[in-house]
């Protein structure tokens, strides 16, 4: 699948590294093959090199703001960028704890420029009923096609879109948005655009303790959101190997949510050399029905 702008038309057996995580926000019905999965191979893929949930930033806390805005565990992409010492890997300079300073000549710079992202554990479950961010001076344009996510397991493989940031952001200031989703999370998260290393000054959440209900999800537009996400965000790269993931599908103006587990693979011969992958989606034990709430 391709997304290359908001209102773009995607292929579900193509994706894209455009959204990190393996995210896909689809604005188009998903179908899966309902045929038995193949076996696993006795060799497993190789962990990736970065895992996706950095328990050792438990220690950096963020207290809430004078403005209301949540407190929690900084968590993120491990490694920044150092940008005055030839672009090397750091984990002193440009961090992501820097996002929630409220000091707008601070960001974050993830060292990968693709498939990073910065948020918070905050402990427990929140209904998020509002979000704020401010782009790198002088780099307003990479906020957008921004994702913020959702979840309750911290791998972010349970992550629903929560909102999609439309366009460039204001240097200096917040720009707010309201969030109309009334699923608690644990885990939220700021999914940087492909290819910009999140570059991003300041990020707040906003909102109160609780698990919620399904009763109401972000939809991009009329036409259904797709969310689809690889555990423990592997990406896949080897067509013999099954990964466990999950879709969600969100339609109905967002009254309406479909989640069930599948197993994706990559698909093809020589389209499988390429850095856009085609891939094959298969529903988990090819039998499970979606639920609905």
């Amino acid at each position: 699948m391709h997304y290359r702008e908001q209102h773009q038309y995607y292929s579900l057996m193509k994706l894209t590294s455009y959204l990190p995580a393996f995210l896909l926000v689809l604005l188009l019905a998903a179908s899966c093959e309902k045929d038995d999965p193949p076996k696993l191979p006795d060799t497993p893929t190789p962990a990736p090199e970065e895992p996706i949930y950095l328990p050792e930033e438990g220690d950096i806390y963020i207290e809430a703001g004078e403005d209301g805005s949540l407190p929690g565990l900084v968590i993120g992409s491990k490694y920044s960028v150092d940008y005055g010492n030839d672009n090397q890997k750091s984990t002193t300079v440009n961090l992501k704890k820097h996002v929630f300073d409220r000091n707008y000549s601070t960001f974050f710079a993830s060292y990968d420029r693709s498939n990073t992202w910065v948020g918070l554990d905050l402990g427990e479950k929140h209904i998020i009923t509002k979000i704020g961010y401010a782009p790198r001076n002088t780099q307003p344009g990479r906020v957008q096609l921004a994702i913020i996510e959702g979840a309750n397991e911290s791998d972010f493989s349970d992550a629903v879109p929560i909102y999609l940031i439309p366009e460039a952001g204001v240097e200096q200031q917040m720009t707010y948005a309201d969030i109309n989703c009334s699923r608690g999370f644990r885990y939220v998260r700021y999914v940087s655009p492909h290819d910009v290393r999140c570059n991003l000054a300041e990020l707040a959440f906003y909102g109160y303790a609780g698990a919620g209900d399904d009763s109401r999800f972000y939809q991009v537009t009329g036409l259904p959101t797709v969310s689809i996400h690889v555990k423990d965000d592997k990406v896949p790269q080897n067509k013999k190997q099954d990964f466990d993931a999950r879709i969600t599908l969100l339609y109905e103006q967002g009254t309406l949510v479909q989640e069930w587990p599948i197993l994706v693979r990559v698909r093809g011969n020589f389209s499988a050399s390429h850095e856009n992958k085609p891939y094959r989606f298969k529903i988990n034990d090819g039998k499970i029905v979606p639920y609905i709430h």
